[in-house]
């Protein structure tokens, strides 16, 4: 194996400041050790640990109606649960290394065994530092979901997950981080208002949809379903932004992280919400 790809390895599992006293105890600093010159000890790392919950407080159950899986860098952290009545307590983990902004949370919610998907409630993701991200806010019976979520150790635990806009008479969906950009999702998309549709796509590639401006009623159910249909020309397309809903009041509701779709065939995102 060449040197570039071993580093490569350490910097991905121990961390880029841990390499560099390891590189320097191993004479590749500019001073070239000359006498009693032995192997450093590959230092420890401490991986901060992260806390899958219910909430913004990472001590809040979560509350999923029927299954919830959860996994966490490919094999970093792997859970289920199949209660349907019992919270789920707040989960513990420490992956394998630290996210950066290419790595990605797995999470499925109901839609198992022919089961008829059940409520959703919101699920955070917190850090050792006091960052949060809102990964799915709560939804009603029945809904399902099964994407990647994007998480950024870098900077993603330090992003608003609240934002507002000038009051208005209307509802609106749109996109980014704060919601203030357009909507991008790789999918054909269905969006209901009390199962009457109000908007409706196909799947085309590179496709940015404005925001989504639509009248409604507080207590009216929203329901939004995304799918695919696999072909070669489309298998690599798979990106969801970050969706937000504002009130008429201006008030911004953080509905779903952003990330990619876990499949690359069917329906990979149906949720019902109560509008407020």
């Amino acid at each position: 194996m060449s040197k570039p790809l071993v580093f490569k390895q350490i910097a991905k599992f121990i961390g880029f400041a841990a390499v560099i006293p390891l590189l320097i105890g191993h004479g590749l600093s500019s001073a070239e050790c000359t006498e009693n010159c032995t192997k450093s000890e590959v230092p420890s790392v401490d991986i901060a640990p992260y806390i899958l919950s219910g909430s913004e407080s990472s001590d809040s159950d979560i509350e999923i109606g029927g299954r919830l899986y959860a996994n966490f860098l490919d094999d970093g952290f792997d859970f289920e649960s199949f209660s349907t009545d019992d919270s789920i307590s707040p989960f513990k983990f420490e992956p394998t290394y630290s996210p950066s902004n290419e790595d990605g949370l797995k999470i499925n919610v109901n839609g198992l065994y022919d089961k008829v998907p059940d409520r959703v409630g919101k699920l955070w993701l917190h850090d050792s530092n006091g960052g949060s991200i809102k990964l799915l806010h709560d939804a009603i019976s029945p809904s399902y979901l099964s994407m990647i979520f994007t998480i950024d150790g870098i900077a993603g635990f330090n992003e608003e997950q609240n934002s507002s806009i000038e009051s208005s008479s209307m509802y609106m969906l749109a996109g980014g981080k704060v919601g203030s950009e357009y909507i991008k999702i790789d999918a054909s998309l269905d969006i209901y208002i009390n199962n009457r549709n109000i908007y409706s796509k196909e799947f085309i590639l590179d496709d940015f949809i404005n925001p989504i401006v639509f009248q409604a009623m507080p207590g009216d159910k929203l329901r939004f379903v995304a799918s695919r249909v696999y072909s070669r020309e489309t298998n690599d397309f798979d990106n969801v932004s970050a969706l937000w809903l504002f009130t008429p009041s201006g008030d911004g509701i953080k509905l779903l992280h952003a990330g990619k779709n876990n499949y690359s065939e069917g329906t990979f995102i149906d949720m019902t919400y109560i509008l407020p």
